[in-house]
């Protein structure tokens, strides 16, 4: 991602959510925020990759 999300990105997501095909998820966190959560959004600059073994 490069760029912000738009209106018709929560739309989706919410559409999805609603439907058919989502009936089996279960106990997930789906962010849907139009991408507040990005700190490099048009900086240029790639976002930083993971560091070796984090996560663990």
């Amino acid at each position: 991602m490069r760029c912000l999300g738009q209106g018709a990105d929560i739309a989706g997501a919410v559409t999805f959510l609603a439907g058919q095909d989502a009936a089996f998820i279960t106990g997930q966190v789906i962010p849907v925020n139009g991408g507040a959560a990005l700190r490099h959004c048009g900086s240029g600059r790639a976002p930083p990759s993971p560091r070796a073994g984090a996560g663990r």
